[in-house]
Parts: C-alpha cells; sequence; structure tokens
C-alpha cells in the first residue's frame, strides 16, 4: 500500500508518541479492506455498486479508511491532536471517510465532525468486550462544499473564528461564499462592491490566518472549529 500510509508522530528525543495509518481505497486496496480485521466489517458488506465505486485506480482513490489512530500515553493531549492533524488533509481530499473504533472519545469526535454510523457494520475484531460502530462521512464531489458550509454555520463557531482572527463582518461574508466555492468575481456581485475591494478582503483574511491560498485557508478554518 506504500510507505506512506503510515506515519509516526515523535518527539525531539526521538522517542515514539503516536502512529497513524490511514488506507487509500481504491481497486488495488479493496480485496484488503474486504478481508482484514476491522475494515472487513463494512467492505464485506458492499453491495456491486458500492464495490464499483470504490474500485477506482490508484491515482484517483474513492477514500480512505483510518485504520489506526494510537498513541504510547492516551492521556497525552499533544499525541491526541495528531488525531485531528490527520483528518484534516482528508477532509479536503474529498471522498468518502471511513474509520472503525471502540474507543468512546474518538466516537464522539467522530460524531461532531459529521460522521454518522454504518448500520450493520458493528464488529467486535478489538475483542468480544469493545463493541466497535463503523462511521461513514462523505464528502465526494459537491458534497464536500456543502459539509463546510455546514460545519462553520453555527453562531458559536462564527464566533471562534471572529475572535481568533478578528476578522470584520465583511470578512466573514466573504470567507463564508469561499466555502461555498464562489470565484472573486461572483463574490462581488453577491455582495455587490468591485472585485478588486473582494481581492483587498481575501488579502487581508489570508494575512490574518497566516496562509497563503484558499486551500490552505479553508484547512485553517477547520483547525479552529
Amino acid at each position: 500500500m506504500g510507505y506512506h500510509v503510515a506515519k509516526l508522530l515523535k518527539n525531539q528525543a526521538g522517542e515514539t508518541l503516536g502512529i497513524s495509518i490511514i488506507v487509500p481505497i481504491n481497486k488495488e486496496t479493496l480485496e484488503h479492506l474486504e478481508k482484514e480485521p476491522v475494515s472487513r466489517a463494512y467492505f464485506s458488506n458492499l453491495n456491486v455498486s458500492e464495490r464499483n465505486a470504490f474500485a477506482v485506480s490508484e491515482d484517483n482513490n474513492a477514500g480512505w479508511f483510518i485504520r489506526m489512530l494510537d498513541y504510547a500515553d492516551p492521556t497525552d493531549l499533544a499525541a491526541r491532536s495528531f488525531s485531528l492533524y490527520n483528518l484534516f488533509p482528508l477532509l479536503l481530499a474529498g471522498g468518502k471517510i471511513i474509520v472503525s473504533t471502540p474507543l468512546p472519545f474518538f466516537q464522539d469526535l467522530l460524531r461532531n465532525f459529521g460522521f454518522q454510523e454504518v448500520e450493520g457494520a458493528q464488529h467486535y475484531d478489538y475483542g468480544e468486550n469493545y463493541p466497535s460502530p463503523t462511521y461513514l462521512l462523505d464528502v465526494s464531489g459537491p458534497k464536500l462544499a456543502i459539509y463546510l458550509k455546514q460545519f462553520t454555520n453555527t453562531t458559536y463557531q462564527v464566533d471562534i473564528l471572529q475572535q481568533k482572527f478578528d476578522f470584520t463582518p465583511r470578512e466573514m461574508d466573504i470567507i463564508k461564499l469561499i466555502l461555498d466555492e464562489n470565484s472573486n468575481s461572483t463574490i462581488a456581485g453577491k455582495l455587490y462592491i468591485a472585485e478588486v475591494t473582494v481581492k483587498k478582503h481575501i488579502s487581508r483574511i489570508l494575512s490574518k490566518t497566516r496562509v497563503n491560498n484558499r486551500t490552505q485557508l479553508i484547512k485553517r478554518i477547520l483547525e479552529m472549529v
């Protein structure tokens, strides 16, 4: 599956604090996912249409299966933040993200991210005393923009962004339109301002969040909310 599937989190002394194993879903990995513990609960029960949708080329992954996010010390908050860090690139990559875990805190985290429990995909591969549901988040195609909009649309989340970066109300309007994948010209039309004004606002937004482009801006927003 490639060495890039597994990543280690280490401290400055070279000690391993955490590990992540995130498997791309394509025609080369699908057969393994159907047979291996943990992943088989979901993938072995796909219908023909669902399986075909996952059987894409290696260059066009249909999604990701989060096989493991683990730590040497489960109480280490810095290591647990590593779990979040590894989720953000997956959200922005699109596709279907699937994960199964017996850990209540991780289950809560998944639900907070909008993951839905898959019916009929619970298993006991971690042990007979550890029922493990399977969760899925579909951010394929246009669903990514819809997800990002919903994820950043509550008053609480908006307050977090405004307080952290001192965004103006106009900058928040522009951020919401960026999440809807609007071009600068479209944003200008919807807000009844000149396109050059939109560009100036976006430059200030990027400066405040210390990023260089829209993709990095979305990732930065996800890190905050």
